[in-house]
């Protein structure tokens, strides 16, 4: 803990070193001039340049940085601070410069006590950027939801120039830039690093482009942190939520001449699977695709067939270049469409987005409704139950679902749960968002955790590989251990009731893949039965904790 006592004395003396350290310049300067500092509004414009970073051992400052008006960051987020230790002493300046690559950052960093011992990355003594590049059609900056990992990232890089931050991808691009330093100094320390842009295709660079941007430094000592300063946000976690990232405006001013392209296409509804049996409806659903671009561009469609689950070999549909497409469903057999997506913009074509594959089957017999379903990172698929008239909740007991995996999948291990009941008002745009506190739609709607950690599934006897196995899920026991009972039904309710059912796997990033048949709600002795359609109705997926993160999500096949 840094829990510095110090005299009046010695306090003043620190206090006139850090007012005359904040003063002064990279590479020595020290006419105020060409430092000129601007106020804590939380809006900042950033120029083009391109400085030189070196190894950390170099301890190079680049002559670019004199004069690039610099920002304080010296704001408490007392969240994450100690504020009866809190001494006050650490403090930095910060400048910031773009190029087509993304962004630079120097700050220099007052600090009495650098320390760098610890395991875990933020609790070492650091500098954090974060950015947000979404903008919408009017450069108006895109802020909900608020999560930053479809948006920019968390950029961390500590006082020996090791670098880290959130999500993986963001990390991994920071690195292959390969532009990170940093070292101690007298005072303190110092990070010169660029931070990439991730989503340039989508939000595209210009002159007068807005940035969610915002600046921390960790203070930490002894293996932990004891507080943060930040330039703008001491509001909200920024690693967690855009919202409160102060405004940047990008000044292309002595930029090349680089052309704005159209923005990529985003891809926020994807067409569904679905299985045909006799009798076969006189027309099939219409497969649908919702799209958007950042830049309010024209968007150009065309679909795609093929007879195996791929993309390569697919053919043009001639003349099907809308948002919908309604396939043919007179002959049986397996047929996989998409779409591909361009934005059109000033004359400028974006590159083509392809959305997720769709299967068709149409069959001339009778079969049981199959599912493909992948899933990842914890989310579990909704299925709707509607009972008979007269019927109640009451009179039934569990869960029995059938599950099919090829031996990759079967090696897996995973969590098997049923979760609910959700009401219709838990679902936004045919979703259920987990959310957390009063909001939390995890922990106390879990009726059955009958593997509720990733294990083997032979623990839940499925033994067998490309075999199907009936799984039975009580709706009482094993229950989670903030379950709440007023998520339960009344034995009278009469319904619907949506349970989310199935397997998943909880680590970040990784997924299981089933074949799915015959998800029904039943009597103790099996007399009563309601089957379900199936997760394709609406409302259709969970998604777990973060749901603007893509990656933790169901896709029904």
């Amino acid at each position: 803990m840094k829990k510095r006592k110090l005299i009046q004395g010695g306090i003043a003396i620190l206090m006139a070193i850090f007012v005359l350290a904040l003063a002064g310049c990279p590479q020595g300067t020290e006419d105020p001039t060409d430092d000129p500092q601007i106020p804590p509004t939380g809006t900042l414009t950033i120029k083009y340049g391109k400085p030189e970073i070196k190894a950390n051992s170099a301890k190079f400052v680049d002559p670019i940085w004199n004069g690039v008006a610099s920002f304080p960051i010296e704001k408490v987020y007392e969240n994450d601070t100690n504020m009866e230790f809190w001494d006050g002493l650490t403090k930095g300046i910060g400048r910031a410069l773009w190029d087509e690559n993304g962004v630079y950052v120097y700050v220099k960093v007052i600090d009495p006590t650098v320390n760098t011992s610890a395991g875990s990355a933020h609790e070492r003594d650091s500098v954090e950027l974060f950015i947000n590049e979404a903008v919408d059609a009017t450069n108006a900056i895109v802020k909900v939801p608020a999560g930053n990992g479809d948006k920019g990232g968390q950029y961390r890089v500590d006082a020996d120039g090791a670098a880290s931050g959130d999500p993986e991808p963001a990390v991994t691009a920071m690195t292959t830039l390969n532009k990170i330093s940093g070292w101690h100094t007298d005072d303190g320390y110092i990070v010169i690093f660029q931070a990439p842009w991730r989503f340039k295709e989508q939000y595209p660079l210009k002159d007068l482009k807005k940035i969610g941007f915002d600046v921390q430094i960790n203070a930490c000592s002894d293996g932990s942190r004891d507080g943060v300063v930040v330039w703008h946000n001491n509001i909200s976690q920024s690693y967690q939520n855009v919202t409160n990232y102060g405004e940047v405006t990008l000044d292309a001013t002595g930029a090349p001449n680089f052309e704005v392209n159209a923005a990529l296409p985003v891809i926020s509804g994807q067409p569904v699977s679905k299985l045909y049996t006799p009798p076969l409806p006189a027309t099939a659903d219409a497969l649908t695709v919702t799209a958007a671009a950042s830049d309010g561009g024209t968007l150009l469609y065309q679909w795609y067939s093929n007879a195996a689950d791929d993309y390569t070999g697919g053919t043009a549909i001639s003349g099907e270049t809308n948002a919908s497409y309604t396939p043919p469903i007179t002959a049986g057999g397996t047929t996989y469409y998409w779409v591909e997506v361009k934005n059109t913009k000033d004359g400028k074509t974006s590159a083509a987005v392809k959305s997720n594959r769709a299967s068709i089957i149409v069959t001339a017999t009778e079969v049981d409704y199959i599912e493909r379903i992948t899933t990842e990172n914890g989310a579990f698929p909704v299925y709707k139950f509607t009972l008979p008239t007269g019927e109640t909740y009451g009179n039934y007991t569990k869960i029995t679902a059938e599950f099919k995996l090829d031996a990759t999948n079967l090696a897996l291990q995973a969590r098997a749960r049923v979760l609910g009941n959700y009401l219709e008002s838990d679902f936004a745009n045919g979703l259920i968002q987990y959310g957390s506190g009063a909001n939390d739609k995890n922990g106390p709607y879990i009726i059955n955790n009958i593997q509720g950690g990733d294990a083997a599934l032979s623990g839940i006897g499925i033994t067998a590989a490309d075999t199907w196995t009936k799984v039975e899920f009580a709706l009482t026991g094993n229950r989670h251990g903030s379950f709440s009972t007023a998520n339960e039904p009344a034995g009278t309710a009469t319904g619907p009731f949506y349970f989310a059912v199935g397997l998943s796997r909880g680590s970040s990033g990784n997924s299981i893949t089933y074949m799915v048949k015959n998800i029904t709600l039943e009597s103790a002795d099996g007399s009563k039965k309601v089957e379900s359609a199936g997760a394709g109705v609406t409302p259709g997926f969970v998604f777990n904790e973060n749901p603007d993160q893509l990656s933790r999500n169901v896709v029904v096949e």
